[in-house]
Parts: structure tokens; C-alpha cells; sequence
């Protein structure tokens, strides 16, 4: 096993920096060279004490709006054991009957 060597002080603001420009921890230890886990303890502890707020991480584009969303759910609280592909076929049917309008702007 390795022994813990904590970041240099210029390795931390490094780390800082790029995590606010939102590469993941994995990354940003490739790039200095070290664990994911001597990234995340100085980066924690900043989030805790206040001194840095991590950006938002980018999300992946939404495939169904927050109302298919709603829908999923009411589906499948009906059929509790219907598959992920019979889920996604009766919300696009119900979508496509205009009981769920418009994917992100999208129609059906």
C-alpha cells in the first residue's frame, strides 16, 4: 500500500481550480499524479468549511421533461413489474395520445 503524501500547497490550488471548472476528481488525479482519494479529502474539506463552493457538474441532456417524469413514475406505480421497455413504450403511447405533451419542445 501507499503512504498518504498530502497535496503541496500549489498542487491544492490546482485542484481547486480545476474542480470549479467542473473535471472530475478522477481526472484532476491523473493529471497531478495522484489518488482520487488525496483529491477528494482537501477538496472536502473546503466544501465543509465554507472556503470553496464546487460548480454544478454539467448534466447529461434530458431525454423526457420533468412532466414525462411524473408520468413514468404514475406508470409504474401502477405496473410495478413491467420492464424499463414496456415502461418507455406506454410512456411514449401516453405521450403520443397528448396526455404528456411535448418532450423538451420535442413532439413525439
Amino acid at each position: 500500500p501507499r503512504k498518504y503524501t498530502p497535496p503541496t500547497l500549489d498542487q491544492r490550488s490546482q485542484m481547486l481550480r480545476w474542480s470549479r471548472e467542473g473535471k472530475p476528481q478522477k481526472e484532476i488525479g491523473e493529471l497531478l499524479g495522484k489518488s482520487k482519494s488525496v483529491i477528494s479529502r482537501p477538496l472536502k474539506k473546503c466544501r465543509e468549511t465554507g472556503i470553496f463552493t464546487a460548480c454544478p457538474k454539467p448534466e447529461r441532456p434530458r431525454i423526457y421533461s420533468e412532466r414525462d417524469d411524473r408520468c413514468i413514475i404514475r406508470v409504474y406505480k401502477k405496473h410495478r413489474t413491467v420492464s424499463i421497455r414496456s415502461l418507455k413504450k406506454i410512456v411514449d403511447t401516453e405521450n403520443d395520445k397528448g396526455m404528456v405533451p411535448g418532450r423538451n419542445g420535442h413532439s413525439a
